[in-house]
């Protein structure tokens, strides 16, 4: 089973940020750290919007909307 992903999330739903994907460009990978998607940090999923439209997520007291593409290449720990 392949690891859960930050698009998987489902609206209202927490997780903590794993790990980032190998295929991850390296400045990809910093950009998202400077955003706040660090390991153990905490990401809450706030819409997901129809037809493979870009989901809104919450990090680090911060909103961002995040591609099917790059959503799926941060791994997450899912909070229950």
């Amino acid at each position: 089973m392949a690891a859960p992903n930050l698009w998987n999330l489902r609206e209202n739903q927490k997780a903590l940020v794993k790990d980032f994907c190998p295929s991850l460009l390296t400045q990809h990978r910093n950009r998202f750290i400077e955003l706040g998607f660090r390991q153990g940090e905490s990401v809450k999923c706030i819409k997901t919007p129809p037809f493979g439209a870009p989901h809104v997520f919450e990090v680090s007291n911060t909103v961002f909307s995040i591609s099917r593409e790059d959503a799926s290449k941060i791994f997450l720990l899912i909070e229950q």
